[in-house]
């Protein structure tokens, strides 16, 4: 009975120490960080893609805008889509690159890069 309470006693502290001294990432961006609002909201499941038309606008803690036309978040390939928008802010990012043949005024996020091509 003893060697059960103290075989008990050790794994519990064990236990607890492991969940105290546990670290976690707050790197990792999700989908929580981003706040889109849009008149019109078509999501595909299958194709992991979410598409924004309408006023679009997004706040979160690496970019911001609102006014867009259209925006394309797509969750498979980690990246956002940015067409015609107003108000843009980079809050924090990587990198920022701008492309030279720009005629659409499209902006790319990818997330996992945290890259910015404009």
């Amino acid at each position: 009975m003893k060697k059960l309470f103290k075989f008990s006693v050790v794994l519990g502290f064990s236990l607890f120490s492991h969940a105290l001294f546990a670290q976690t990432s707050s790197d990792e961006k999700t989908d929580d960080h981003f706040k889109f609002k849009s008149k019109n909201i078509i999501t595909s499941k299958i194709l992991q893609v979410t598409r924004f038309t309408n006023d679009v606008s997004l706040d979160s803690p690496f970019i911001s805008f609102n006014g867009a036309y259209q925006v394309i978040y797509d969750e498979k390939n980690q990246k956002i889509e940015i067409l015609n928008s107003k108000n843009f802010k980079v809050k924090k990012v990587s990198s920022v690159s701008k492309s030279i043949d720009n005629k659409e005024n499209l902006i790319t996020y990818y997330i996992k890069e945290d890259k910015l091509v404009m």
